[in-house]
């Protein structure tokens, strides 16, 4: 396991990792740009509610990502069934022949 400290909006935090540290400092890097863009783009001052408000989106993005990965995934099975039928179907010709 890993130790490392990373810097999120000003803050040094020391963190454990059982992943890549490479993971991690992207992981901190997306926290830190959520909150500086909260920070920037509202009059909220709180560290606390711009962590809340930054989990509340990336959490969101999660969300949007899952659902489109899980259409992806029917369009692909639907698509793999459709290939699967033309080729029975061919194989199917091809035997009467």
């Amino acid at each position: 396991m890993a130790r490392m400290v990373v810097r999120i909006f000003n803050r040094e935090y020391a963190l454990k990792t059982t992943g890549s540290e490479t993971d991690l400092l992207r992981i901190a890097d997306i926290v830190d740009s959520s909150m500086r863009e909260i920070s920037e783009n509202t009059k909220v001052v709180s560290t606390e509610r711009i962590a809340v408000l930054a989990a509340l989106n990336i959490a969101g993005q999660l969300i949007k990502f899952k659902e489109e990965k899980e259409r992806l995934e029917r369009e692909v099975e639907l698509r793999a069934r459709k290939l699967l039928r033309l080729i029975d179907e061919e194989e199917r010709e091809e035997s009467n022949q």
